[in-house]
């Protein structure tokens, strides 16, 4: 008697949470670009943690922005959003700004390595279309740089526009800046003597090297773009594409 009450009770119990749910699912997973409808049993109010990595409308359309994760609420019940790439061009290099060369040896183990010149370590990967070169300064890494064949800056630059947030673009030298959601990394795409060239630095550090408007760059906070600024650098980044022969 007291065993079939207390299943009940649990039975009861599920019954009761299951009912009281109302947000038709808790995960859900898109590519970069992709949308779709959350359904709520009822009114409520719709918002994302993060609105960078997914947006969602007052009607539960989710759109998917940059890839990374977040929670999109409607009320008090959450779902999780993970947005998932298109564009898998190359795996993306260390940004632990700080660690040694013996650390990015190890990491890079599995990759053809061209050996340390002064305070660079040089990798190529299997398909030797991507060369990675990772820059020391007293043994602390500061820049980690992507290098691949012109023919790639399509490509490429897809792969970073779902990655990061696109804020510069300097038409005279073919370069664009992007900074990383959470402000930790600044990534310049260049186009440069018949190469993609894509540098890795710490936002924090100073980009004068890079010969673009750093203060701009600077200055912006990644809360304040909005999607008027993201598509007009975006517009500017396919400009440039445009003048150069792939």
């Amino acid at each position: 008697m007291l065993l079939s009450a207390t299943m009940f009770s649990l039975v009861a119990c599920t019954s009761n949470e299951e009912h009281a749910k109302k947000l038709n699912t808790n995960n859900l997973t898109l590519k970069a670009g992709q949308s779709s409808k959350l359904i709520y049993d009822g009114s409520c109010t719709w918002r994302s943690q993060e609105p960078l990595i997914a947006e969602v409308d007052n009607n539960g359309n989710v759109y998917a922005k940059l890839v990374g994760a977040t929670l999109v609420w409607a009320n008090d019940e959450s779902c999780n959003v993970t947005v998932t790439p298109n564009f898998n061009t190359y795996i993306e290099p260390c940004t632990e700004w700080g660690v040694s060369m013996a650390y990015i040896e190890d990491i890079m183990k599995d990759f053809e390595s061209h050996g340390q010149v002064e305070n660079t370590l040089s990798f190529e990967d299997i398909q030797r279309e991507i060369a990675y070169i990772y820059s020391f300064e007293s043994n602390m890494l500061q820049q980690s740089i992507i290098i691949a064949k012109l023919s790639k800056a399509d490509e490429i630059t897809d792969f970073l526009l779902e990655r990061y947030l696109a804020v510069e673009v300097d038409m005279d030298n073919y370069i664009a800046a992007f900074i990383s959601i959470d402000k930790k990394n600044a990534v310049f795409l260049m186009f440069v003597d018949g190469l993609t060239t894509v540098v890795y630095i710490p936002f924090d550090s100073s980009f004068q090297s890079m010969g673009i408007n750093t203060k701009t760059i600077t200055s912006k906070s990644v809360a304040n773009m909005n999607n008027e600024n993201i598509t007009e650098v975006i517009s500017l980044l396919r400009k440039i594409e445009e003048h150069i022969s792939f």
